[in-house]
């Protein structure tokens, strides 16, 4: 039987390998999930500033709707 066949992990297996993970090094696991939890974090903040640079774009004068850096964005945006 080759590696590609059959290579399924049971969802106790992947448990156990976690659990086996934390168990070994558990300040470089919690070191892992914090920083997983702060990129998350970023993350939702940066898309929170997509929504309006989307919102005045899609206007029918953005350059109208916006002012200060949003209106030199929609300058460059809209001559691109």
């Amino acid at each position: 039987m080759s590696n590609s066949e059959n290579t399924t992990v049971s969802g106790r297996e992947k448990t156990n390998a976690l659990l086996d993970v934390a168990r070994f090094n558990p300040k470089f696991t919690l070191l892992t999930i914090g920083l997983g939890l702060v990129a998350a974090a970023l993350e939702e903040v940066g898309l929170s500033f997509i929504l309006p640079i989307v919102e005045i774009v899609q206007a029918e004068d953005p350059v109208a709707e916006a002012d200060g850096l949003m209106a030199a964005f929609v300058t460059v945006y809209q001559s691109l």
